[in-house]
């Protein structure tokens, strides 16, 4: 489980590569308040169908036994059920990361890094990512 967490993180570091530099979420037709509106909807979409998501594989397939979690008090029985608990999360975050870029690009998005917009371009750090628009 501890090699599939750490799969799992790898995978993240080399997707987020745009990090690295500021890049935006892009769409040469759409306004910046379109494009902060597209970005909050495609959020909200992804947050909704990772959660279905995870819940719905992890009652199919992990539960019971699976790894439990006190939410009242915060505490895992057991490192191993940590370990499981850690990789859902992880697994759900890596979901919804894959679901919003999807539903972006369906939206006519692309990623752009900041030195390659335009002067006219308007940009803007949201929560859940940047974006630009004109």
């Amino acid at each position: 489980m501890r090699n599939i967490a750490i799969t799992l993180v790898l995978i993240s570091v080399a997707v987020a590569g745009c990090s690295i530099r500021q890049c935006y979420w892009y769409n040469p037709a759409k306004t910046l308040e379109e494009a902060k509106q597209d970005c909050r909807e495609c959020y909200n979409e992804a947050v909704t169908e990772a959660s279905e998501a995870v819940a719905e594989y992890y009652y199919d397939h992990a539960a019971p036994p699976g790894p439990s979690y006190d939410f009242g008090r915060g505490i895992v029985s057991s490192e191993a059920d940590y370990n499981a608990l850690y990789g859902w999360i992880m697994w759900g975050d890596s979901y919804r990361q894959n679901v919003f870029r999807g539903c972006m690009k369906r939206r006519g998005y692309f990623r752009i890094r900041e030195d390659q917009l335009g002067q006219s371009v308007r940009k803007r750090s949201l929560s859940m990512d940047n974006v630009a628009g004109r």
